[in-house]
C-alpha cells in the first residue's frame, strides 16, 4: 500500500440548492468556496469536506426545525 490518498468523488447531487444566508447548496452542504474550488483542492482538503458534511447538514436540520417549531406557535 502507497500510503497516497485518492481523490473522492465528488458529493455533487447535481440538485443544487442554495442557502443564500450560509452560502452553502443544501444539496451537497458545501460552502459555494469548496464548490468552486474542489477540482483544485488537494486529495487531503477533499476528504477534510467531506468529513465536514454531515455535522453541517445535522446542524442545518436542526435549524430549520426550531425555525419550524417557532413559526407554528
Amino acid at each position: 500500500m502507497s500510503g497516497t490518498l485518492e481523490r473522492p468523488a465528488s458529493p455533487c447531487l447535481k440538485l443544487c440548492q442554495l442557502d443564500e444566508e450560509r452560502k452553502m447548496c443544501v444539496s451537497c452542504w458545501r460552502l459555494l468556496s469548496e464548490i468552486a474550488g474542489w477540482g483544485s483542492l488537494s486529495a487531503q482538503a477533499q476528504h477534510t469536506i467531506l468529513a465536514k458534511l454531515p455535522a453541517r447538514k445535522a446542524e442545518f436540520l436542526a435549524i430549520k426545525q426550531e425555525d419550524v417549531q417557532c413559526a407554528g406557535r
